[in-house]
């Protein structure tokens, strides 16, 4: 495969809680996150918080996107949205950060509704309209908006989860079972052979906003103390002994008590995640398992208890976009072994 430092490539993974988008453009490829929230913006913002930024896309409304911003996807019962279009579309030209001639892009699509020719190429055409774009972007308070214009050379979307198939494909090409637990669901893809199986796979409402929601009523009740979504998230993120509820009073009981609960809700969970794909009759003690998506973080341990020998990448909440980036460039004939990683945005 020959290099091209021409041709320009940016995927997408637009997530209910943030939006992945990795590049090959110039002969680098870079990888960026922004939190997937939208509310109205103006341009001369001179208060802009950080990692916020005020867009407009093809002339359309003016918003404020990103980490600041106040209305989020979590409610969203589909991604064909407003906000996942123009977090899409301002990711793309984050990625350009100039105008330029064509650009391929790759995106993710619920597969269930991936599965429909027509229904794929309306969420195409929604999310990716073939026309001429031009995005406005204000990157920071004190700075002035910038216009990227750009059209589509290529228009590609893949089944959500497909992208750790393209990254990983020698460890996943035999049959394979893809859990993606995302912040709202849990989409588990079916594979075989690296080909998706859209009748072996479903989704579910087992993410990270029940897993959290639930633990924290839980902890709440039997430790007699408030504890918020916001706390329990944060315990969560700490590993083996630290796992646990430190109070100001230095209440061991507390601690220690918090500590068994989190240890047995978070085996729980794994195992309604287990009893999820039994229902649907995978033979998940034949395939090689994945789990990618942001929840995962929280309980790796767990996971790799009720899933013996399963994967976990390092960054698994953004190896979807890395995947699909692989897998575009490799349907241009471009290795992105050849090219070296940026710093990350």
């Amino acid at each position: 495969m020959s290099k091209d430092n021409k041709s320009k490539f940016v995927s997408v993974d637009c997530g209910k809680y943030n939006t992945k988008f990795d590049s090959l453009i110039d002969g680098s490829i870079k990888s960026a996150t922004l939190r997937t929230k939208m509310s109205p913006g103006q341009f001369d913002d001179d208060m802009l918080e950080k990692y916020s930024y005020i867009v407009r896309v093809d002339d359309g409304e003016t918003y404020k996107i990103g980490q600041a911003a106040t209305r989020g996807a979590e409610l969203e019962t589909s991604k064909q949205t407003e906000i996942h279009k123009v977090c899409t579309m301002s990711a793309i030209a984050m990625h350009l950060g100039q105008s330029t001639d064509k650009v391929n892009v790759g995106i993710g699509i619920p597969f269930l509704l991936g599965t429909d020719a027509a229904q794929r190429n309306e969420y195409k055409d929604y999310i990716l309209p073939p026309d001429h774009h031009k995005v406005e972007i204000k990157r920071s308070a004190s700075s002035d908006p910038i216009i990227i214009e750009f059209d589509f050379d290529k228009r590609y979307v893949f089944p959500e989860g497909a992208g750790v198939l393209y990254e990983y494909p020698e460890l996943l090409s035999d049959i394979s079972g893809v859990i993606d637990i995302g912040n709202l669901n849990l989409n588990a893809l079916y594979s075989c052979h690296l080909e998706p199986m859209p009748e072996n796979s479903f989704t579910d409402e087992i993410g990270g906003n029940r897993l959290i929601s639930n633990l924290s009523r839980k902890l709440s009740s039997s430790i007699g103390m408030r504890v918020d979504d916001q706390v329990t998230a944060a315990v969560l993120k700490k590993e083996g002994s630290d796992r646990c509820l430190v109070p100001r009073n230095g209440d061991e009981n507390v601690i220690q008590t918090s500590r068994e609960i989190i240890d047995s809700y978070l085996m729980e969970f794994a195992e309604d995640i287990k009893a999820a794909l039994d229902s649907r009759q995978w033979p998940t003690g034949f395939m090689s398992m994945v789990a990618i998506g942001g929840t995962p973080r929280l309980f790796k341990k767990e996971l790799s208890e009720v899933f013996p020998g399963i994967f976990i990448p390092d960054m698994p909440d953004h190896v979807n976009a890395k995947g699909v980036l692989r897998r575009i460039c490799q349907l241009n004939g471009i290795d992105l072994s050849q090219y070296e990683v940026s710093d990350s945005q």
